[in-house]
């Protein structure tokens, strides 16, 4: 990890390749950089609790629909 980067060890199912960097900030803003298959996102919202359900689950169905998409 490296300023707060995290890079994914284990691919995550319909989601993202081992090796997939993401980042997460305190409003509730979220990128992530897949190289093994070429994409790239992010999410941002103005919620202040880093634990909100409905951001992880906008998170989650986003990613999900992108990858279902592109890949």
């Amino acid at each position: 990890m490296d300023a707060g980067r995290i890079e994914i060890a284990d691919a995550i199912p319909g989601k993202r390749s081992a090796g997939t960097l993401q980042w997460a900030g305190r409003p509730n803003l979220f990128w992530w950089i897949g190289w093994v298959k070429g994409i790239a996102a992010a999410t941002f919202t103005q919620v202040i609790s880093q634990a909100d359900a409905r951001f992880e689950e906008l998170t989650s169905e986003f990613e999900m629909a992108v990858y279902a998409e592109f890949t």
